[in-house]
């Protein structure tokens, strides 16, 4: 991925890097890359506040299916999903979230929905929150 970018800021110029550049950025191509304003808000608020790092719109074979997930801490089975309503108001992806979730949830991961107002007004709560999840599940793994 070096590589790359070095290319991309050689070849400024080229045909076809705008398109790789837009390719990599959406993508990630395996970096730990947010895809969008809101999931940058979130990371920069778990950074602030201590959290532990999360893998980033990380790949997940869950029931048979490749699901990509905002934030995901393996080890404690967490998922945070950020919800913006420009990419969810519609009943299709309503209804596939809550699918993704069932099936998560019948996978042993918790699940914690953020909307941007959540991240705007309640930031406190979602730390919070996010952060009780992680103790419980290590706290469990201590006892168990």
């Amino acid at each position: 991925m070096r590589a790359i970018g070095e290319l991309l800021k050689r070849r400024r110029a080229h045909p076809g890097v705008s398109r790789l550049r837009a390719a990599v950025d959406v993508d990630g191509l395996g970096l730990d890359r947010t895809k969008s304003r809101l999931e940058r808000r979130f990371l920069h608020l778990a950074r602030e506040t201590g959290l532990p790092p999360p893998a980033i719109n990380a790949w997940m074979p869950i029931s048979g299916e490749e699901m990509q997930c905002d934030f995901v801490w393996h080890r404690e089975r967490l998922v945070v999903e950020i919800d913006a309503w420009e990419t969810h108001r519609t009943r299709k992806a309503f209804r596939g979230d809550r699918r993704r979730d069932r099936l998560l949830r019948l996978a042993g991961w918790d699940v914690v929905r953020v909307t941007g107002h959540d991240l705007a007004h309640h930031a406190g709560e979602v730390v919070g929150e996010v952060r009780t999840l992680l103790e419980r599940t290590t706290s469990q793994a201590m006892v168990g």
